[in-house]
């Protein structure tokens, strides 16, 4: 007994070290907000009478970026220059790492796909001249002209009973919708929503730059749009328009954070919320 006892005091220690080293790391990862950063440039600095996508698409460029734990884990991706989406964990590339060797092992397969495939046309272009005879001398056009007016006949029977369905339970789905219980529950994840997109949104972010649309009209309501968002947009957008040309010069950037910890208490009072779970039952029921 007397020496089971140290054994169980190390046992323990060891135990309660763990769980602390756990719930240290749990703190982190819940409290330490994952910082990004994004931006986009489409340059167009010199008006033009006619629009030309290729200009445009030729013109655009943007990255993003997220680091998490100063710089302990990061990554990003960057357009046109490197599109492939990577995250490393000091300095070491976790995702979005170029193997070694793969081009060449790629280019070699398809070199033995290419060799195999003429090897095989060669052998079966006779009997593909046989095969495509009796093909065609078996199947008559009326025959093709019935398959296809019963593949028609199905597919439209199909829509017509999906639609039927849809039409006999309204009433049920407009009986849950006015209820109280869909208000209470509608309420209660509309809030919690907002506040993920609260968390997620950047806290700084600008739009500048000019846009012309070619037409005063068209550009005329792009610029009604930002004046209908103005108390949204004021201090962040700023676009001058161009009335007679096409134009296409606009630069944004963003930046903000995202704390773990509250994108994980929404998605918890979503998903353990009672009212919630009834509603999305009471839709499954009928669907």
């Amino acid at each position: 007994m007397i020496t089971v006892l140290p054994v169980l005091k190390i046992i323990g220690s060891v135990l309660l070290w763990v769980l602390a080293i756990v719930a240290a790391l749990l703190l982190i990862v819940l409290f330490v907000p994952v910082c990004y950063r994004c931006a986009g440039t489409s340059e167009d600095p010199e008006p033009h009478e006619d629009p030309d996508l290729d200009k445009v698409k030729e013109n655009l460029s943007g990255y993003f970026s997220f680091s998490w734990l100063f710089g302990f884990v990061r990554g990003g991706i960057s357009y046109p220059d490197d599109p492939a989406f990577k995250v490393k964990i000091l300095w070491f590339t976790v995702t979005g790492r170029n193997k070694p060797g793969k081009k060449k092992k790629e280019k070699n397969k398809n070199k033995n796909v290419r060799r195999a495939s003429s090897e095989k046309s060669t052998d079966t272009e006779n009997g593909a001249d046989a095969e495509s005879k009796s093909e065609t001398s078996d199947t008559s056009p009326e025959s093709e002209h019935k398959s296809l007016f019963g593949n028609i006949i199905s597919k439209l029977q199909g829509i017509y009973d999906k639609i039927k369905k849809v039409f006999a339970n309204t009433g049920y789905y407009v009986g849950i919708l006015q209820s109280d219980e869909f208000k209470s529950a509608f309420a209660k994840a509309r809030k919690q929503i907002v506040r993920l997109i609260r968390a997620v949104a950047p806290h700084k972010w600008s739009v500048n730059g000019t846009v012309g649309a070619g037409d005063p009209e068209k550009t005329g309501k792009i610029m009604g749009i930002t004046g209908m968002a103005y108390p949204l947009v004021l201090n962040h957008v700023n676009i001058r328009p161009e009335f007679m040309n096409y134009q296409m010069d606009i630069k944004a950037a963003a930046k903000g954070r995202i704390m773990i910890f509250t994108v994980v208490a929404v998605a918890m009072t979503i998903y353990f919320d009672k009212d919630i779970k009834r509603i999305i039952r009471m839709f499954k029921k009928e669907a």
